[in-house]
């Protein structure tokens, strides 16, 4: 077929901003998480980047991470909608509903990326 691009690569980057999308817009599920106590100035870039590097790192020694997918295109994306979620939670009552448009399975990246994220933002918590 002419024209058609099989690079797996440009494949999953229309995933990723497929994800992105529907994670923004239209999100098939939300991953519930336990407020954290966290002071939100202290959320500077410094930290932000530690994060991403750090549960990055981490992700990728699991079984999710072992495959490439949306995270592994942009995962400063899923850490800002993640400490997007938790700002709003601040807000409101509840707990943190982080929103996924990818899947709602047990072995989704995104969510496996969101449990790292959160258990790294754990160790932040102001008593």
């Amino acid at each position: 077929m002419a024209g058609l691009n099989r690079d797996p690569e440009v494949t999953l980057k229309l995933l990723h901003q497929t994800h992105i999308s529907a994670t923004t817009q239209n999100p098939i599920c939300h991953h519930e998480f336990p407020k954290l106590n966290i002071e939100l100035n202290q959320l500077n870039d410094n930290i932000i980047n530690k994060c991403i590097d750090e549960c990055y790192l981490k992700y990728k020694t699991t079984d999710e991470g072992h495959i490439r997918s949306s995270v592994d295109i942009n995962p400063k994306a899923w850490v800002n909608i993640f400490i997007f979620s938790m700002v709003k939670a601040t807000n409101a009552s509840g707990n943190i509903q982080v929103p996924n448009g990818c899947c709602n399975t047990d072995k989704c990246g995104i969510k496996k990326f969101y449990e790292i994220i959160y258990d790294h933002f754990s160790g932040l918590v102001t008593n």
